[in-house]
C-alpha cells in the first residue's frame, strides 16, 4: 500500500489518487454486496443460485429430524426423546481481484414432539417436559474480509457470533440446558516479505456468555446469566511456503482470560460445594511444523509447541481454597501436538471431492467455565468418500479431559459417527447418521451414554 506524504493544501500526488481509487473500488464492492438485490437485477434456477457481478448469495433451508436414546445424558435412567427441526440459512461471497468479502448464517429451530418417561424422578408432565427441551436459540453468524490480496500487505478480518444449548441431567428444570454464546473478532495485518513468506501479526478477542440451567425450585432466581469472560491479545501466524504445496507454518499466541465474576455458585452440587471461584489467567502457546502434501496422495502435518498457564489467585475475593485455584498450566500439560496424515483414495475434481481416509492426534488445552482449566488429549480417525451421487463417512475419537483448579475430575470420551449423504441434485441432497456417545468420569454424575439417529433434507437455491 502506497501513503501520500503531500501536504495539507498541496496538490494531490499520483499516489494519493492512488490510494482514492483503491477506497472507491472496496466501496463499490461493499455496495454491491449489501444492496445487490436493490439495484441489480439477477437470476437464477436452482441450484444456480443468486448471482449479480461479482456477488453470489446461496439461500438454503435444512429440515431434520432426530432420536435420541439418552436426551438428558444421564448415568442412571435413559430417556429417549425425538424432535423436529429446520434451520434456513444464508451465505454471501463477494470477490475480486484485490478484495474478498464474505457472511453467512443459519438459525435452528427445535420442536420435540415425544420425549419418555422411564420413571424419573419428576413432577413434570411429559407436555411440560417436551416444552422444556423445545429451542429457538441457536444460531450461528459470521463476516469476513480478505482485503488488497495483490499487495505485498493486507488486511484480514473476521467475525462470528454462536448461541449453543448442551442438555444436562435434570428432567425437572425449566430450561434443562447450559447455554454459551461466543463472539469472536480476529484481525490481521498480512505480509509478504518475499514471494514464498508469509507474516500475519494480529489481535483476537472473543467473549463467552455463559447460561445456567433454570431449575423449578428456583423461584427467585429471574435470570439464567452464570458468568461471562473477554478474552482477547496479540497473535502471530507465519508461513514459509519452500515447496509449491508445502510449508513450515509457526502461531503464537498471547490471552489474558478477564471473568465479570470471579466467584459464581456451582450447579453441579457433589463435593463442589455452593461456591466457584474462578480466576483470571494469561495463556501464551507457541506451535511450528510442517504442513502441506508430499505425494499426490499423501498429506500431512505435524506441529509441536509449547504453553503455560498463569492463574491470578488475586481475581478472586476471599476465596474457599487457595491451593486450588493457584494450580497453573505446565510441565507435560503445557506439551501442544497437533498431526495428521491423510491419505487420498480417489483424487479430487472439480465435480467431486474424492475419498481420503486420515488419522490424527492433538494435544491441548484451554480454558474452563466452571474450573481453572482442561488439558486435552485427543486421537481420531476418519474416512470421508464420493462415489457417484453417494457421500459415506465414518469419524471415531477418543478424548482424555483432565479437568484442574477448584473442580478436579477425569474424562474419557468416546464418540463414533457414520453416514451417507445422497446428492439428488445440485440444489437438493438427503443424509442419515449414526451416533454413539460416551463420557466416563471420576464424578458419577456427568457420566452418560448415549446413541443418536438423524436424517436431514437440505435444500440450496
Amino acid at each position: 500500500m502506497t501513503w501520500s506524504t503531500s501536504q495539507v493544501g498541496a496538490v494531490p500526488t499520483v499516489a494519493a489518487a492512488h490510494q482514492d481509487s483503491r477506497i472507491r473500488t472496496i466501496a463499490k464492492v461493499v455496495l454491491a454486496f449489501v444492496g445487490m438485490s436493490l439495484f441489480t437485477p439477477a437470476e437464477a434456477a436452482p441450484g444456480d443460485h443468486i448471482r449479480a457481478g461479482d456477488v453470489t448469495v446461496i439461500p438454503s433451508i435444512a429440515l431434520g429430524l432426530q432420536y435420541h436414546t439418552n436426551i438428558y445424558r444421564s448415568e442412571v435412567v435413559s430417556t429417549p426423546a425425538a424432535d423436529l427441526n429446520v434451520t434456513p440459512g444464508v451465505s454471501a461471497t463477494a470477490a475480486g481481484d484485490d478484495h474478498e468479502f464474505s457472511a453467512n448464517g443459519e438459525w435452528t429451530l427445535q420442536k420435540y414432539f415425544f420425549v419418555g418417561d422411564n420413571g424419573l424422578n419428576t413432577t413434570l408432565t411429559s407436555g411440560q417436559r417436551l416444552s422444556n427441551l423445545d429451542r429457538i436459540d441457536q444460531f450461528h453468524v459470521g463476516a469476513g474480509a480478505d482485503l488488497f490480496k495483490l499487495n505485498k500487505v493486507g488486511l484480514r478480518l473476521s467475525d462470528d457470533l454462536t448461541q449453543r444449548n448442551w442438555v444436562i441431567d435434570s428432567p425437572s428444570a425449566n430450561v434443562p440446558y447450559t447455554s454459551q454464546l461466543r463472539n469472536a473478532f480476529s484481525m490481521g495485518l498480512r505480509a509478504n516479505p518475499g514471494p514464498a513468506l508469509e507474516l500475519v501479526p494480529g489481535f483476537g478477542w472473543t467473549y463467552d456468555l455463559y447460561r445456567k440451567p433454570d431449575f423449578s425450585t428456583e423461584t427467585v432466581d429471574d435470570t439464567r446469566r452464570l458468568n461471562g469472560r473477554n478474552t482477547f491479545g496479540p497473535k502471530l501466524d507465519a508461513k514459509w511456503a519452500f515447496l509449491p504445496r508445502t510449508a513450515l507454518v509457526a502461531h503464537l499466541t498471547y490471552e489474558h482470560n478477564d471473568w465479570n465474576n470471579n466467584t459464581i455458585q456451582s450447579v453441579a452440587g457433589g463435593e463442589v460445594g455452593s461456591q466457584l471461584d474462578i480466576p483470571n489467567s494469561d495463556f501464551v502457546r507457541g506451535l511450528a511444523g510442517i504442513d502441506g502434501r508430499f505425494t499426490e496422495k499423501l498429506f500431512l502435518q505435524a506441529m509441536l509447541g509449547y504453553g503455560v498457564g498463569i492463574f491470578s489467585p488475586g481475581s478472586v475475593d476471599s476465596p474457599e481454597d487457595l491451593d486450588t485455584i493457584s494450580v497453573n498450566i505446565g510441565g507435560l500439560d503445557g506439551l501442544l501436538v497437533k498431526a495428521q496424515v491423510k491419505y487420498q483414495l480417489t483424487p479430487k475434481t472439480e465435480a467431486t471431492q474424492g475419498s481420503a481416509v486420515s488419522v490424527g492426534y492433538v494435544k491441548d488445552f484451554r480454558s474452563s467455565f466452571f474450573t481453572n482449566y482442561v488439558a486435552m488429549n485427543q486421537v481420531f480417525a476418519q474416512f470421508k468418500g464420493q462415489f457417484d451421487q453417494f457421500e459415506p463417512s465414518l469419524r471415531y475419537e477418543l478424548r482424555f479431559e483432565d479437568y484442574e483448579g477448584e473442580v478436579s475430575r477425569n474424562d474419557i470420551v468416546n464418540r463414533l459417527v457414520g453416514g451417507v449423504a445422497w446428492n439428488a441434485a445440485d440444489y437438493a441432497s438427503v443424509s442419515g447418521n449414526l451416533s454413539w456417545q460416551q463420557r466416563a468420569s471420576s464424578l458419577d454424575n456427568v457420566e452418560y451414554d448415549a446413541v443418536g439417529l438423524g436424517i436431514v433434507a437440505k435444500f440450496k437455491y
